[in-house]
């Protein structure tokens, strides 16, 4: 009956919303970033998103899952300026740039369209490949191409999206987004500024310098690790010139912090990076454990390019996964029971049981005015409009009825044995007598009663409760039943028969 209205039910918007945010534990990224958040965050196995390609999907190295944007820096802690998030700047939506990409790239076949359904987090940030220049869902579109959801998810949703991976974004630079591309703290991590300029000075260009940073992760061997050690209040400093260990955040975070150092605009961007295909279905589930932290940093006639560090000292945490990269370590999702334990089978059972999860809230996420539409004329064909909503109004009709005969049946009350009948006869005639039952008396009770009060009667009184007795508690045959239930009623007869009153 539900699924039936479900389906056919005209769709309405909701009149009014509530939020309910502060009720919900908030989940996954959070809007700021310190060298060990992400370490933490990718131990958990919960899930962050589903996305379905509606075609090729993308190589495991293209897939960045874009979500916050941090230009703001205090020597040990990324976070979003009050610029990052003004309601003009990012709550605003992409008309200029989107059309302008979408005219440039018409004749490339680098536009991915695909479906993402993401969990529950309490959160707006939502999650994209970048640039993306169309989205359709509860979210909206920022300038800098990020996305949010138009209130806090607290319950699962649904987004189409539309990216170009290799679209150029903000060639022309505004000052004020220069200025908060280049922030650093006044003082503090004095060794790395120092060595950012010495590396400069012998630099050709600005993009020979950012291949030399890069080029310095790899060949002083920077070690990638679930379990970096802690760092000082200089973080940078001890991370490039002295533990050389760390997780994605510590690479992009210092990456960043040396193009600064000479004047090269640069951003921290907080996301995912990768996810699990499900053959099953066909689609990727992409978990906290595949959370990620890179850079983009800006270059003349290029505007903002994504580098990412990690692929210098783990280039299997982009290529492959976050399990490949830690395969040596032992780190993945070390404090997860059982996650040392591979066992295909269990692992495919898990994957069917998903898919069919995923296929259940999706169709109930798009089921829209359009869907529902789509649906009736395929089961309806071109019928008209009258002749089906006379049908879906008796189809309605004949649930309801069937629901209340159900409701019926359900409630009716069962046939009471004849030898209840009998004795109910009894105690009715005895009321009329005088005499009434209470409840809590029992039918022995009730006839020692009865037999002190009606002493000449005593003996058929007695008799009948013990016959009645008998018959309640005694196992009888059918031939053996009918002989007491006669033998019940003459006895009951010879009561009523009988001239008697109850003062």
């Amino acid at each position: 009956c539900m699924l039936t209205l479900f389906i056919f039910a005209q769709r309405f918007s909701p009149l009014w919303h509530f939020s309910f945010s502060s009720g919900h534990a908030k989940t996954g990224i959070s809007d700021s970033m310190r060298p060990g958040d992400i370490a933490n965050l990718s131990q958990s196995d919960e899930l962050a998103f589903r996305v379905t390609f509606k075609g090729e999907r993308p190589a495991q190295r293209d897939l960045y899952w874009r979500g916050l944007v941090l230009n703001y820096f205090d020597g040990g802690t990324w976070t979003q300026t009050a610029g990052d998030i003004d309601s003009d700047q990012v709550r605003s939506l992409v008309k200029t740039d989107s059309a302008s990409i979408i005219r440039r790239l018409s004749q490339t076949s680098n536009k991915i369209d695909y479906d993402v359904i993401y969990e529950p987090s309490a959160q707006p940030w939502l999650f994209v490949l970048t640039p993306t220049t169309k989205i359709k869902g509860d979210a909206i579109l920022g300038k800098d191409f990020r996305v949010m959801a138009n209130r806090d998810v607290n319950e699962p949703l649904l987004l189409e999206a539309s990216s170009y991976l290799k679209a150029r974004r903000d060639v022309n630079l505004k000052p004020a987004q220069r200025q908060s591309a280049l922030q650093l703290p006044e003082i503090g991590n004095e060794k790395s500024q120092k060595l950012a300029q010495d590396l400069m000075s012998r630099s050709s260009s600005q993009f020979d310098y950012v291949k030399k940073i890069l080029n310095r992760y790899r060949e002083e061997k920077f070690y990638y690790t679930l379990r970096p050690p802690l760092l000082g209040k200089d973080g940078i400093d001890d991370f490039l010139l002295g533990s050389k260990r760390g997780f994605c955040a510590h690479y992009a975070s210092s990456f960043v912090f040396m193009m600064r150092a000479v004047g090269i605009p640069a951003r921290v961007i907080v996301g995912y990076q990768g996810g699990e295909w499900n053959e099953k279905a066909e689609y990727l589930a992409v978990h906290q454990f595949d959370a990620h932290s890179w850079a983009e940093v800006w270059l003349p006639n290029e505007g903002w390019l994504r580098v990412d560090p990690t692929t210098m000292v783990a280039p299997d945490r982009i290529e492959k996964n976050l399990e490949t990269a830690m395969s040596q370590e032992g780190s993945f999702l070390e404090k997860q029971f059982l996650s040392s334990v591979k066992y295909p089978w269990l692992d495919d059972i898990r994957k069917q049981l998903d898919a069919g999860k995923y296929a259940w809230r999706k169709f109930v996420l798009s089921y829209d005015k359009n869907a529902q539409s789509s649906l009736i004329k395929r089961i309806f064909g071109d019928a008209s409009i009258l002749k089906i909503a006379l049908l879906v109004g008796s189809l309605f009709v004949g649930i309801i009825l069937l629901w209340f005969v159900l409701l019926g049946l359900m409630h009716r009350k069962p046939k009471e044995a004849p030898v209840h009948q009998i004795y109910r006869r009894f105690c009715h005639y005895m009321k009329k007598k005088g005499l009434e039952r209470e409840p809590s008396q029992t039918a022995n009770e009730f006839s020692q009663l009865a037999s002190n009060l009606l002493p000449d009667q005593a003996n058929n009184i007695n008799s009948f409760t013990q016959q009645y007795s008998d018959m309640c508690y005694s196992s009888m045959g059918d031939y053996e039943e009918k002989a007491s239930l006669l033998k019940l009623k003459k006895l009951l007869q010879k009561i009523k028969g009988s001239r008697f009153s109850i003062d």
